[in-house]
């Protein structure tokens, strides 16, 4: 099973070389592809981005202006191979085997997504939806165990969706404001698997 890890990049210059690595530095997994998208950054993001160029696995969209964070995913989306994708924004942590985790998971028939707990580069969280995201007061990090996740819980920040899921969901609405797209994509999961 392939898995394409598809990154929402704007502005994102301080992080970059804190999340970014570890992506190509994934134990136990050979089958993947990065996609970094810079959705029209005005810091030095592009700049950046450059120098992973060179990874085998990786492929780099530039968008010439800020589409926001649905256009984004959604040109990751269409140039991915995987059988599986994966969703993280830029400065979102990750462990060197969370693609391998993700794998994992999608090897059960019935599980259409998996949500990752969400760690951010710093403990300062930039605004109160991140500490939402981060707190235990978050409806499903109470969750212990492989179950349902209700769709309001399932923030795609950090998430993965099998593409035979998304083919069935569609793309991202771009008419969405930033923090609508998290529940509207969800609902659409949802709808179609419960």
């Amino acid at each position: 099973m392939k898995a394409s890890v598809v990154v929402s990049i704007y502005n994102e210059q301080n992080v970059i070389d804190q999340t970014i690595p570890i992506l190509f530095n994934q134990k136990n997994i050979n089958d993947y592809e990065i996609i970094l998208v810079n959705d029209g950054s005005n810091d030095n993001t592009s700049k950046l981005l450059k120098k992973y160029k060179m990874q085998k696995n990786c492929k780099i969209i530039d968008h010439s202006k800020n589409l926001g964070r649905c256009a984004a995913k959604n040109s990751g989306l269409k140039i991915s191979k995987g059988d599986i994708i994966i969703f993280l924004d830029c400065d979102v942590m990750v462990k060197n085997d969370f693609i391998f985790k993700h794998i994992q998971a999608h090897k059960e028939e019935k599980i259409a997504g998996v949500l990752s707990k969400i760690s951010y580069t710093s403990n300062e969280v930039k605004d109160n939806y991140q500490k939402y995201l981060v707190s235990s007061l978050r409806g499903n990090i109470s969750n212990k165990k492989l179950d349902k996740i209700h769709y309001k819980y399932f923030v795609m920040g950090c998430t993965s969706v099998k593409r035979s899921v998304l083919e069935k969901v569609g793309f991202f609405s771009e008419d969405l404001s930033d923090y609508g797209i998290d529940i509207d994509y969800a609902y659409r999961i949802f709808k179609k698997y419960h």
